[in-house]
């Protein structure tokens, strides 16, 4: 089990530190592209707290065996995937109150199915954290991953969008 959470966080950090091969934007001169992505950053980078906190507990319990009996790691995932599901459901409204750029949609988009899947996966597996059901923190990694195709996609046009606004 401590294995699964563990796996969920490092696609967390992984999408949003790892590069990915180029895929072409369509390339125009639209104003305030730049500014936009500039302060789509600044969006994306007010979650980085929460993917440590839930890293940290993560590499915390590395070496323990998981037990719903063990109170203090219970209690130390809940609080981490707490937290992780307010940034991100802060990072929704962000983003949504950011908008979209016409030449950056499809990034935009992209971002924001990945942090609404990561945040439903979460969701279930707090649950399962709750009640203590295992199948339901297992789903809920399930959930996690599938967000990892469009965060994956989402960072390939984010390093094409970093190359056309230095």
């Amino acid at each position: 089990m401590n294995r699964t959470i563990g796996t969920i966080l490092v696609f967390v950090i992984t999408a949003c530190t790892t590069p990915f091969p180029s895929t072409s934007i369509p390339s125009s001169d639209d104003d305030g592209l730049c500014e936009w992505f500039n302060e789509s950053l600044v969006v994306r980078t007010e979650r980085t707290p929460a993917i440590i906190i839930v890293q940290d507990v993560t590499d915390k319990y590395s070496g323990v065996e998981f037990s719903f009996d063990n109170t203090a790691m219970m209690n130390d995932y809940i609080d981490a995937i707490e937290e992780y599901i307010a940034v991100n459901e802060h990072f929704i409204d962000e983003w949504n109150r950011l908008g979209d750029h016409p030449s950056a949609r499809e990034y935009w988009e992209n971002e924001l199915k990945a942090v609404e899947t990561y945040n439903e996966g979460y969701s279930l597996s707090l649950r399962g954290f709750r009640e203590r059901q295992g199948n339901l923190i297992q789903q809920g990694s399930e959930i996690y991953e599938t967000g990892n195709i469009a965060s994956n996609k989402a960072e390939d046009l984010m390093i094409d969008l970093r190359m056309r606004c230095r």
